[in-house]
C-alpha cells in the first residue's frame, strides 16, 4: 500500500476533528440524529462524510451523487504535506475542473503558510 506524507499539523488537526465528531455522534438524516444523539448540535446537518479508505470513499460519494442527482466534488484529501487529490477514471470534465480549483486553493493556502 502506498502512503501519502502528512504534515504533523495536518495529522493533529484531523485527530482533533475526529475526536470532536465522535463526541457529537453526527448523522446525515435528522430523524436518526434526534434518536441517537438528541443533544448533538449537528442534528442531521452533517455535510462531510469520512470513510476508512479512498476506495470506500470513492464508491460511496459516487453512489450518493448519482442516487441524489447531486453535484459532488471530491474526494478532497486534507492534512497532507502537499496538495493531493484524486480523480477516478470515469470522472467528467466538470469533476476535473472542480477538483483542480480546490487543489489550487489548497496550494495557495500552503504557500501562505510558508
Amino acid at each position: 500500500m502506498n502512503s501519502i506524507p502528512i504534515s504533523e499539523q495536518g495529522y493533529s488537526r484531523v485527530k482533533e476533528e475526529l475526536e470532536q465528531l465522535k463526541s457529537e455522534r453526527p448523522a446525515v438524516i435528522e430523524a436518526i440524529a434526534q434518536s441517537k444523539a438528541p443533544e448533538s448540535v449537528i442534528q442531521g446537518n452533517a455535510n462531510v462524510l469520512i470513510f476508512p479508505d479512498l476506495n470506500v470513499g470513492n464508491t460511496a460519494y459516487k453512489l450518493v451523487q448519482r442516487l441524489a442527482k447531486a453535484e459532488a466534488v471530491g474526494p478532497v484529501l486534507q492534512g497532507m504535506a502537499a496538495p493531493i487529490n484524486d480523480l477516478s477514471r470515469g470522472c467528467s470534465v466538470s469533476d476535473i475542473v472542480n477538483l483542480v480549483a480546490i487543489t489550487s486553493n489548497q496550494a495557495a493556502g500552503l504557500k501562505k503558510q510558508k
